[in-house]
């Protein structure tokens, strides 16, 4: 994966960094004109991708979340997930993969998928939504230091959705990560219904990032 953060040279960077690492290029993340000019550089603009999209880089200073009233009122709660709840975000990490990143349900996603929830149960880092007790939403975030998370895997079942808990999960996540000491968080999205919901807790988009993976 070539993750691109540069002013100038793109392609002779990019070129160079291949070259060094002799890996085959899997996908790319960056500035959405760094990561164009980096595909052309290295002739992979007409490759076939599971995901080329202009993702929206967004941002919150943690001093201003805005709390939803269901969150405030108590009729849902966040926290970290029970052991019984596993198999269940487990299923709703999976189907975030298919939806979201446009895996297919083959046993090698599944593997992924279990993986990287697992993890992020096991740093702190995944939180549960629930309505009377039942689960609704999970939040997680993809990267945590002391001062900034980076949300991601943030799902929601469809029949779940339009009421609210995607909204109080991100909330409440986001609480608990600025009661650890974090001051500030970043996400990307290109899905505007998704936008509408970090921007209603607070998010800003800062500006166009592009994520490429490959076939």
């Amino acid at each position: 994966m070539l993750l691109i953060q540069a002013t100038e040279k793109i392609a002779e960077l990019a070129r160079a960094t291949v070259a060094y690492s002799g890996r085959k290029v899997s996908g790319f993340c960056g500035p959405l004109d760094q990561v164009r000019e980096a595909q052309s550089a290295l002739d992979l603009s007409g490759v076939p991708a599971a995901i080329n999209e202009d993702e929206w880089l967004y941002g919150l200073d943690l001093a201003n979340i805005f709390v939803p009233g269901i969150l405030q009122q108590g009729a849902v709660t966040v926290r970290p997930p029970l052991p019984a709840e596993r198999d269940l975000l487990c299923a709703w990490r999976l189907a975030y993969d298919i939806e979201t990143l446009g895996s297919t349900d083959s046993p090698e996603t599944r593997e992924r998928s279990t993986r990287v929830l697992d993890q992020q149960i096991a740093d702190g880092n995944a939180w549960v939504a629930l309505e009377k007790d039942r689960p609704v939403s999970l939040s997680a975030f993809n990267a945590a230091l002391p001062d900034i998370v980076q949300l991601g895997g943030i799902y929601t079942p469809p029949e779940l959705r339009g009421r609210g808990f995607a909204k109080a999960s991100v909330a409440g996540s986001l609480l608990q990560a600025r009661d650890r000491g974090a001051s500030r968080a970043v996400l990307f999205t290109s899905n505007p219904s998704a936008a509408r919901s970090y921007e209603a807790v607070g998010f800003q988009r800062l500006g166009d990032y592009g994520l490429v993976l490959l076939r």
